[in-house]
């Protein structure tokens, strides 16, 4: 018996990796994500001063301009510090910044939207007006009018990203509820005297996870560029800690004359935006094949 456990274990294991490789966007995005976290997590040891200024190599050129570049690999700025280096360490707070404002905007919206969905009637009225209060107002001038009142900060940042985001995990949890709290086996929970908690927790959650993550992922490229956005307009995270967004802002005025300071940068987002999205989307195909079209 022990044995044929797992060798179904051994053959489901070995059915999953197929299908992972043979879902190329998957395939793909993880390369590309798994890039952007190596650089995150290496970039105190590659590049330990990010910010050090040298005014006699501003606004060098890439490294395959010849002797003008100084020796930098994708050109400098125009004090002098390192474009790769600074790369290096905006991977730091794209990903921080996007996995944690995700993962409280799930924590805030998933039970909210759970909520609404099982109680229904006047609760699911009340909540769910909320959220469309929520979503009447655009996401980035939203999280521009907080940051303007709160201050450009890290943690007002996220605090912005969460509550533009929550509502989208509210919205979805709630549909994929209803449907859920419908079904035989939750009728059956219920009918054998289960409490509400553990219906939403043990029976309801599990079979509406496939989509919060799905939407957890995507969630992230998107947090991503909101806070690019907000560094970009002078709102992100103050100088000189390095972001993507900032570099992009420092670099625009140069664009005729050193256009390496705002094309890598912006190149940088572009890839780990893209990364992220393929990601999701290769968990869709696999997680949920039945939303493929």
């Amino acid at each position: 018996m022990d044995e044929t456990i797992v060798l179904r274990k051994k053959h489901h294991l070995r059915a999953m990796w197929r299908t992972y490789f043979r879902t190329k966007e998957l395939v793909i995005g993880t390369i590309l994500v798994s890039i952007i976290l190596g650089i995150a997590v290496l970039a105190p040891i590659i590049t330990p001063f990010p910010d050090k200024q040298n005014l006699v190599y501003r606004l060098s050129p890439p490294i395959w301009y010849g002797e003008r570049s100084n020796g930098f690999l994708l050109g400098s700025d125009a004090l002098g510090r390192d474009i790769l280096a600074r790369i290096f360490w905006g991977a730091q707070v794209s990903i921080l910044v996007g996995s944690t404002s995700v993962f409280l905007a799930s924590i805030i919206g998933i039970p909210f939207g759970m909520i609404a969905g099982i109680f229904g009637g006047n609760i699911d009225n009340i909540l769910m007006r909320i959220a469309d209060i929520q979503l009447a107002f655009p996401d980035v001038l939203l999280a521009l009018a907080i940051v303007a009142t709160t201050g450009p900060s890290l943690q007002n940042i996220i605090l912005a990203i969460v509550i533009t985001s929550w509502v989208k995990f509210a919205r979805l949890s709630r549909a994929s509820t209803l449907v859920v709290k419908e079904l035989t086996y939750t009728e059956g929970a219920r009918a054998i005297g289960a409490s509400t908690l553990h219906i939403l927790l043990r029976t309801i959650l599990p079979n509406i996870a496939t989509p919060l993550i799905i939407l957890g992922t995507l969630q992230v490229g998107s947090a991503i560029i909101t806070e690019s956005a907000l560094s970009f307009l002078g709102l992100g995270i103050p100088p000189p800690t390095s972001t993507w967004g900032g570099m992009l802002a420092e670099g625009r005025e140069y664009l005729m004359v050193a256009w390496w300071t705002s094309t890598f940068p912006g190149l940088a987002i572009m890839v780990a935006v893209l990364g992220i999205n393929l990601m999701g989307n290769g968990l869709r195909q696999i997680l949920d094949p039945k939303l493929n079209i």
